[in-house]
């Protein structure tokens, strides 16, 4: 698509006629894609597009014949010198994912933000498929609904969520990958990133720069965002605050204390897998136990926690 005025316009301003059409634009900067979505979030800094700029739309499903409708209204123009910008307005409950690396001075972003009004299908005005830069390039997007997000927008969670990441690197090298906006979330919400590679809990709360080497041929599922509930209050320490969620390979678990020693159970009472902690609050059971439904306990210092979970 092309601007058609002769001055910069703004996704964020007026009503964008886009039937068929998923509300997000994404302009290309040479190696990759700033995005926008209808909601006013991604990495097209205010939603600006400046003036004589080629822009993409992406369908939701395939248009049948006549049925798209795609219209800019005047009330978007802007006068605006300046295309990109750090923007200081961001939703709550939203993280940003930035990866870098030591090999060249390219970048990508993706977004995770929760909202209410969201679903875990495709949300038009929030969700933001996933556009594909150059192959010297790294990419990190997440994957919801089996789809390749660069904007994925989902329901408020409970007490615990993880969300699948994706990743490419075209050049074997060290990488990072730094998050903000993390003060977003209610204050007692823990973030870690799962690198499943090199088995590491990595707590963005205590550091928000993940740094690890990466190569062509590595998983593009190698990373997960796992968010937890977590209440600080040492009178409210209590078996709600014990998180445990199953993706049908693994155990995840979360106490709200360190934890010392893990103990599974079947319903029969037999002890089926035991493991000492290395004090972390966050784990990962690899279970190779039949489906069924068992109890976990963690053993801490001074408390045992304990839960059941359905493994199916």
């Amino acid at each position: 698509m092309g601007n058609p005025f002769t001055s910069a316009i703004d996704r964020d301003v007026g009503t964008w006629s886009m039937t068929d059409l998923d509300g997000s634009v994404h302009v290309y900067h040479g190696t990759g894609f700033y995005y926008r979505n209808g909601s006013g979030e991604g990495s097209l800094t205010n939603g600006i597009i400046p003036a004589a700029q080629g822009f993409f739309v992406q369908f939701t499903t395939p248009a049948s014949s006549g049925s798209t409708v795609f219209s800019i209204p005047t009330a978007a123009k802007v006068h605006d010198a300046q295309a990109y910008y750090k923007s200081e307005d961001k939703r709550p409950d939203l993280i940003d994912l930035k990866i870098t690396s030591d090999v060249n001075s390219y970048s990508d972003e993706a977004f995770v933000y929760f909202d209410s009004t969201c679903t875990y299908g495709t949300d038009v005005n929030h969700d933001v498929g996933k556009m594909f830069g150059i192959v010297a390039a790294p990419d990190i997007y997440s994957v919801t609904g089996g789809v390749r997000r660069s904007i994925s927008a989902l329901p408020l969670f409970g007490n615990s969520v993880e969300i699948q990441l994706g990743f490419r690197v075209g050049i074997n090298g060290t990488y990072h990958i730094t998050t903000t906006e993390l003060n977003s979330f209610p204050e007692g919400t823990s973030i870690y990133l799962e690198d499943q590679q090199n088995q590491v809990f990595h707590n963005l709360n205590e550091s928000n720069v993940y740094t690890f080497t990466a190569t062509t041929n590595d998983s593009p599922l190698r990373f997960r965002l796992h968010f937890n509930s977590l209440i600080t209050s040492a009178d409210e320490l209590n078996e709600e605050m014990f998180n445990i969620y199953t993706n049908g390979i693994d155990i995840y678990l979360f106490c709200p204390e360190n934890v010392k020693e893990i103990r599974v159970f079947d319903m029969l009472g037999q002890e089926v897998m035991y493991n000492k902690s290395d004090g972390n609050r966050l784990h990962k059971l690899e279970f190779s136990h039949a489906q069924g439904l068992y109890v976990v306990k963690a053993l801490t210092g001074t408390r045992v926690f304990s839960k059941k979970v359905l493994f199916n």
